[in-house]
């Protein structure tokens, strides 16, 4: 009997253990669907987003109306990918604006800090709207970063020569912010790139290509 009982406490036992991984598999997808649906953002969040302005005092939606603008959404400026992205943003900047495709910036940290950060490249002259609570991020569908998104093995393995090259700073808003980019016109979004891993290197000439741009009524 006793064998008999203690055979019972850990059939038990197992039942329940084996119920509460089951159920913490369902509310990890449950949590999972929601937050896909949080970052899928619909155009009138991104129409509110869009009344954000840049240091000019020009909003963003402005900016659409005047012509198809490149938003590039960047990771804290102190990250060495950041570096890479600004660095490629001042190569292909003649190319970009040749097309007719204007280039604005988004960011995560203070006014002082993000004009020199962008000197460093030649880019504080373009339009830039300071976001330091990630308004604009979530509005366009822009996530935090997991573990792995941050810390690939691409990324790892690219981290060592970026460093070398451009260096790294101290963080300058949230670190496991992930970055992405939209073209704008006339307020709807037409092209959009969102970064799966930090590491990512968008060719921003070729997002900025005038081919798939309707013709403005």
């Amino acid at each position: 009997l006793p064998s008999d009982h203690a055979t019972g406490w850990w059939m038990l036992a197992g039942g329940e253990i084996a119920w509460v991984v089951a159920l913490g598999f369902i509310l990890a997808a449950v949590e999972k669907q929601e937050r896909h649906c949080r970052l899928v953002s619909s155009p009138e969040i991104v129409k509110m987003a869009l009344r954000a302005k840049t240091q000019h005092g020009v909003s963003l939606y402005e900016l659409s109306v005047l012509g198809p603008t490149l938003v590039v959404f960047l990771r804290q400026l102190g990250c060495p990918f950041c570096r890479e992205a600004l660095a490629d943003l001042a190569n292909q900047r003649k190319q970009i604006e040749a097309q007719g495709t204007a280039i604005t910036l988004i960011h995560m940290a203070d006014e002082a800090a993000a004009h020199k950060a962008l000197k460093a490249y030649g880019l504080e002259d373009l339009p830039r709207v300071r976001d330091m609570g990630q308004t604009l991020y979530r509005a366009f569908g822009l996530p935090t970063g997991k573990i792995m998104q941050i810390f690939d093995l691409r990324s790892i393995v690219r981290l060592v020569p970026l460093v070398a090259k451009h260096g790294a700073g101290r963080v300058q808003g949230d670190g496991l912010q992930m970055p992405g980019v939209f073209v704008i016109f006339h307020g709807e979004v037409l092209k959009a790139f969102r970064h799966q891993s930090v590491a990512d290197r968008p060719n921003y000439v070729s997002l900025a290509s005038e081919q798939d741009y309707p013709i403005a009524s």
